[in-house]
Formats: structure tokens, sequence, C-alpha cells
């Protein structure tokens, strides 16, 4: 069990590594090529950091209000926690930069395996399973 500073601190981390996958996701919604490329290879990584730290800051005792993005992790099942859950989903396991449409194919369809799509798919039906499992 983390004391009371390691856990302000995992929050803090927690919250820095949010914000870069904001950033980055805002990178990648861009017409910068370099942006775009920035993003599309380092928003994988930095949105699995954000919920890693985001897991051990709740299962150090933090309060989810404290955690951005923790409903997706929590029992609490609202529109914006899903829509959070599944653009990580869609990040991590398919590489797409988001799941908002941007009325441009180029951005809008991608090509993937269908291994790729069997571990997203996995990903969500494992989520909705430790929601119902949380939520008893």
């Amino acid at each position: 069990m983390l004391d009371a500073s390691d856990r302000e601190n995992v929050i803090k981390s927690h919250q820095a590594a949010e914000l870069l996958v904001q950033c980055l996701r805002d990178a990648v919604k861009t017409d910068d090529a370099l942006l775009h490329e920035l993003g599309m290879s380092m928003l994988p990584q930095a949105t699995d950091i954000a919920q890693r730290l985001g897991r051990i800051a709740l299962s150090a005792g933090a309060e989810p209000r404290e955690i951005p993005g923790a409903a997706a992790q929590t029992d609490r099942c609202d529109e914006r926690g899903i829509d959070a859950l599944l653009n990580d989903i869609a990040c991590r396991e398919l590489g797409a930069a988001t799941l908002e449409v941007r009325n441009r194919d180029a951005l809008d369809f991608y090509s993937l395996s269908v291994w790729r799509l069997r571990d997203a798919l996995r990903a969500a039906f494992e989520a909705g399973w430790s929601f119902h499992k949380a939520a008893g």
C-alpha cells in the first residue's frame, strides 16, 4: 500500500500523463503531417501509461474524482466514461487516434488485421465484464 505522499505523486503523474494524451490526440487531428505522425506514434504508449497510473492510484485508495477519466475504471457508468474507454481501447488496440468522425476518408477509415480487431473486442468485453462484476 502506498503512503499518502506516494499516492499524491501517482495522482500527479497520472494527471500529467492524461494531459500528454490529450495533447497527442490534438496533434493527431491537425493537418500538420509531422505533428500527426508524432501523435500517432506516441499516443498508444501514452494512453497505456495514463491508464496504468490511474489503476495504481485507484488501488492505492485515491478517490475516483481525483483521477481524470476514472469513470471508465470505476463502477460509475456514464456516456463520457464509455466514450473515453472506447477511445482508449481503439487507440491502444487498433492504433486509431480517435473515434470521432473527422469527415476525411484518410482519417475516418482504417485497414486492420482480424487479430487486432479481436484484441479490441476482447478488451471491450473485459471492460464490460469488470463493470458488471463491480456493480454486483
